[in-house]
């Protein structure tokens, strides 16, 4: 009961260390992009302003391709959330499956010697959940690397990527060879990024004999 109430500690803990260091920053940067030029600089600076001015961002806002630059971003965040939602079925079908295969007399092991939901997902559930992982993550790169209909739809020809290269070359500008380049490109990230997850996901020699 008490390593159940220290590992719930040490969680809750670190998640509230993590959100004061992700948040801290943003707090200082809004503090700064309202704060009167004429104080930007002033050191050490209040942690509540006394004094606002929307000169600093103004001036931010002003600057030439600042607008360009966020638009840009937003939509290569549209891109990633719409290429993740458009494999997130078939790895999720992977996963399930992985899990469904996992024996419950493990998790009811794990309970009697008194693991926590995170420790059976740390020590029990991953472990056994690799060569699932290793699967949806194999597939997944390989949808990564055929993006192309999406970009095309959400960004057009400002946001070049390799299978799109590929298919301009060979489309519109009727260079074969090149195009082929462009294709073997693909081909040998995908390789190696399956080689990659075959040698750090895949079950050792031993683990397959135990």
């Amino acid at each position: 009961m008490n390593a159940r109430i220290l590992d719930r500690t040490l969680l809750y803990s670190s998640a509230i260390f993590l959100a004061f260091w992700v948040l801290i920053p943003f707090y200082l940067i809004a503090i700064s992009a309202f704060t009167p030029q004429a104080k930007l600089f002033d050191y050490p600076k209040p942690l509540v302003p006394t004094t606002f001015s929307s000169e600093t961002m103004q001036f931010f806002l002003d600057a030439r391709g600042v607008l360009p630059s966020v638009l840009n971003s937003l939509v290569v965040a549209a891109i990633v959330i719409a290429e993740s939602w458009r494999a997130t079925a078939i790895v999720m079908v992977i996963l399930v499956a992985g899990l469904q295969l996992i024996p419950r007399d493990f998790f009811e092991a794990a309970d009697l010697f008194g693991a926590n939901r995170l420790r059976r997902t740390l020590y029990v559930v991953l472990p056994l959940l690799r060569p699932s992982l290793q699967s949806a993550l194999i597939i997944r790169t390989i949808f990564a690397f055929q993006t192309f209909a999406v970009v095309l739809a959400l960004a057009g020809r400002n946001m070049p990527v390799i299978a799109a290269e590929a298919y301009s070359w060979y489309a519109n500008n009727r260079d074969a060879h090149l195009a082929a380049s462009y294709a073997l490109l693909l081909l040998g990230l995908t390789i190696v990024f399956t080689f990659v997850y075959l040698r750090v996901l895949g079950l050792r020699e031993a683990e397959v004999k135990r």
